[in-house]
């Protein structure tokens, strides 16, 4: 037989088989052959690539994980600082209107903030007072309310008699009011 122009020796082990099957299993084995040195040279470095992407993929997954986290617990904070800000502003004016209440007679029994509305930029800060005193009282300390310092707008008055048989003797005229103001508080 012969293999590139060569004649091989008889003792060659495919030398058994015909010329078109040695043709066959030396162009198997030259495939074989290529394949091996493909996987070598080819095949294996780009797995390795692959592995080091894919750890680098985990890794940025991770971090891009980590970082919403993060802008979350930011957020959270914001909302935490305007509330404390908005509590530290809605302290002082529940100090100011029991300050405004003592200044016109007027006997403050609660001060019940009530939950914030957004109002464009701001946010508006409703607040209940039940009070009593007489009705010229109120009224002063309504319109003290509406014209200080830090102005509250008076959004509701519910007046009642504190005791109808007093009222009906004419000895004692001291009102029950139940008054919603509010307060627009700058949004953060």
């Amino acid at each position: 037989m012969k293999l590139f122009g060569r004649t091989l020796p008889a003792a060659w082990p495919l030398s058994h088989l015909q010329p078109h099957q040695q043709r066959w299993v030396l162009t198997a084995g030259v495939a074989l052959a290529t394949l091996a040195i493909a996987q070598q040279g080819i095949v294996q470095p780009l797995q390795r690539r692959r592995a080091i992407l894919e750890t680098r993929l985990a890794t940025a997954q991770q971090r891009i994980a980590l970082t919403r986290t993060l802008e979350t617990a930011d957020q959270e904070l914001a909302e935490d600082r305007r509330r404390l800000r908005n509590r530290g502003e809605s302290g002082a004016l529940l100090q100011d209107i029991a300050a405004v209440a003592a200044l016109h007679d007027v006997a403050v029994n609660t001060v019940t903030p009530q939950p914030i509305r957004p109002a464009g930029r701001y946010v508006r800060f409703p607040i209940r007072v039940d009070a009593n005193g007489a009705f010229s009282a109120i009224v002063q300390f309504l319109h003290a309310l509406e014209t200080g310092e830090k102005p509250l707008t008076v959004e509701q008055v519910t007046l009642t008699p504190q005791h109808a048989v007093a009222w009906a003797d004419n000895t004692s005229r001291t009102i029950e009011a139940q008054i919603i103001v509010s307060a627009l508080l700058v949004e953060p």
